[in-house]
């Protein structure tokens, strides 16, 4: 920083530098008082909105107080309505002419809506209070913007909680509708396939099988019986001269033959016609596995849709007899008696600062410069040589006239 280096070389730039700086300050501060008094003033008003749950919320089906609040707030900052409320109002009417979007954004900046937590948990599920702020140029009008939007909030959350119950009767309605009718599709679908495959359900497949296990008795003893006949046939074809009556014997023996013949015929075919029955009992199977998984999911959905039918009917009792989760104004937002103070005093501090800076920078700037050695400790800091002698600055007779005047002008700009 040159030749400034201790706070004595700080010190002594201040007085040389004096008569710059001090203009520099008084117009900076000049400025932001200026800017400070032309801020318009902002009042705030808030509204409080207490969240209720009495001994009967909570119940099924009542949604979270946050999400019902989120709804709320898309509702409320909605381009129409906000439009209305200025309308309604009479806002931004004075000053400067807004388009009407810039209203809306003006008025979305001026409003805030925030959520008071529960200091133990229950049934609001994180929230227990709201908060409803206005910021305007006028004190009436914040207030009663701040009510306005609190009735908004009341008026939105009966609406808007009477017509979620009701959409939710009506989905619950048709989807017991939906599933009701599946349900008795689908049994009629089980019943024709049951009376078409009558033969391979499950339940007549161990007669079946029984049934198969007699046959292959009586087939067995069919067997051994021509065995015997054919015996007993041989024998007498054997006989040497054939006589009438040996004859007939061997006719009957073959006519008896043949009858068993056709029963194992028909043994045969019958155990045919189950082993195809049989095969087909797997495929069945899994068939009625099918229906019957379809059936229990249906029926399951049936009950769960029932049961949040029968909450939805319950909310709705509620909702009526005003026994839920509900929304009650605790306090309307009032006139304030004094503006924000923030604003106008932080531009006059934050102006004052600015140009203090800017008249200690403009300091800097001439001693950087002009790098003089003006005293003998930056002699001795610069060459290393300790002077001898020190011959100070003596001002004349007009400069202190001058310096004189310069200092009475300002401390008049400052009394003024």
């Amino acid at each position: 920083m040159g030749n400034i280096q201790t706070l004595q070389d700080l010190i002594g730039m201040l007085r040389r530098r004096w008569l710059l700086m001090l203009p520099i300050v008084l117009a900076g501060m000049a400025v932001s008082l200026w800017v400070a008094l032309g801020q318009p003033r902002t009042y705030e008003s808030v509204a409080v909105i207490q969240i209720d749950a009495l001994t009967t919320a909570g119940a099924p089906g009542d949604p979270a107080a946050a999400q019902r609040l989120q709804l709320i707030e898309q509702r409320l900052f909605q381009r129409e309505n906000l439009l209305a409320l200025i309308d309604r109002h009479g806002l931004f009417r004075d000053g400067a002419p807004l388009s009407p979007n810039e209203q809306v954004a003006a008025l979305r900046q001026a409003v805030t809506l925030q959520s008071i937590a529960p200091t133990t948990p229950g049934p609001t599920q994180g929230v227990s209070a709201l908060l409803i702020t206005a910021r305007l140029g006028d004190p009436v009008l914040a207030a009663a913007v701040a009510n306005d939007l609190a009735e908004q909030v009341l008026r939105l959350n009966s609406s808007r909680e009477a017509e979620r119950i009701r959409e939710t009767l009506e989905f619950y309605r048709a989807e017991e509708g939906r599933i009701s009718a599946e349900i008795a599709t689908l049994e009629a679908d089980l019943t024709r396939y049951k009376n078409e495959n009558l033969q391979a359900l499950p339940s007549a497949a161990a007669s079946l099988r029984e049934e198969s296990m007699r046959l292959d008795d009586d087939l067995r003893a069919l067997d051994q019986r021509v065995l015997e006949l054919t015996g007993q046939r041989s024998a007498l074809e054997g006989e040497r001269p054939l006589r009438a009556v040996i004859q007939r014997q061997i006719d009957t023996l073959t006519a008896q033959i043949a009858v068993i013949d056709d029963q194992r015929m028909m043994i045969r075919n019958r155990q045919g016609e189950i082993a195809a029955i049989l095969a087909g009992v797997p495929a069945v199977e899994t068939m009625l596995g099918s229906y019957d998984r379809r059936l229990d999911q249906l029926r399951e959905q049936f009950a769960v849709v029932t049961r949040r039918l029968a909450e939805a009917e319950t909310s709705q009792r509620l909702d009526a007899s005003e026994q839920g989760l509900r929304f009650v104004m605790l306090e309307r937002a009032v006139e304030p008696d004094y503006p924000l103070s923030s604003g106008r005093r932080k531009t006059a501090v934050f102006g004052t600062a600015a140009s203090l800076a800017l008249a200690l920078a403009a300091a800097l700037a001439l001693e950087l410069r002009n790098p003089v050695l003006r005293t003998a400790g930056q002699l001795e800091r610069a060459v290393g040589i300790v002077p001898v002698v020190s011959i100070p600055y003596v001002q004349t007779p007009g400069e202190r006239r001058r310096q004189r005047a310069l200092r009475t002008t300002g401390l008049a700009l400052l009394g003024a």
